[in-house]
């Protein structure tokens, strides 16, 4: 997977803009995420514009979480957000309140940050290490979606069995946390503290069809 995707990169987001786009995510696929943020954006962010040699672009900045405090739940069903209009809405209050803050947790221990952030409406585990992983600068956080999973059953079930003694029949049923939390620590005994670059490479080089 190294060899094949020279220069791969992990985004260095902006703590709260990268927390409200996992916040539309779950259950959701890439198209209908970038439909939802896009409309937030136009709808209560600033729209910027800027002269490129090629031409005029334009581009709408997500809104703050003081503005989006001010939105009702209601008002975000024509972002197309579904049930995760309240979860949207409360996370935005929170960090408008200072309950939270998104950008002090890069400071913060891998677990400490974790814990603030499963605290937050509508954040799971997969969603609190992504924005761990991509705004946070935690480099350890290992997300555990449903490629990942695949992956790690087929290249490393060996491996996987002294963490899950019955992973062959864990296979067709859905992932359970306790699962993914062995499924993390095995990363973390084999990639250690880079364990969310294996994760890039191997969840990529598996969209591209290399694994």
């Amino acid at each position: 997977a190294i060899a094949a995707l020279p220069g791969l990169r992990i985004l260095r987001q902006d703590p709260w803009d990268c927390l409200l786009s996992y916040l539309c995510s779950p259950w959701n696929n890439i198209p209908k995420i970038e439909l939802s943020t896009e409309r937030i954006a136009r709808r209560w962010g600033t729209v910027r514009e800027f002269e490129r040699a090629e031409g005029h672009v334009e581009v709408a900045c997500l809104p703050s979480p003081e503005t989006l405090a001010q939105v009702a739940p209601e008002e975000l069903r024509a972002c197309a957000l579904g049930y995760r209009c309240p979860y949207l809405s409360a996370t935005a209050v929170r960090v408008a309140r200072g309950e939270i803050s998104p950008m002090a947790l890069r400071r913060a221990p891998y677990e400490e940050a974790l814990a603030v952030l499963l605290r937050l409406p509508g954040v799971g585990r997969k969603v609190a290490d992504c924005v761990l992983l991509f705004s946070l600068d935690k480099y350890e956080a290992f997300p555990v979606d449903v490629w990942v999973r695949r992956i790690l059953h087929e290249r490393y079930g060996t491996e996987l069995t002294a963490w899950l003694p019955d992973l062959a029949a864990r296979r067709e049923r859905p992932l359970s946390p306790m699962e993914h939390r062995a499924l993390v620590r095995f990363a973390w005994q084999r990639w250690g503290a880079l364990a969310g670059y294996a994760q890039e490479y191997l969840f990529f080089a598996r969209r591209r069809g290399l694994l």
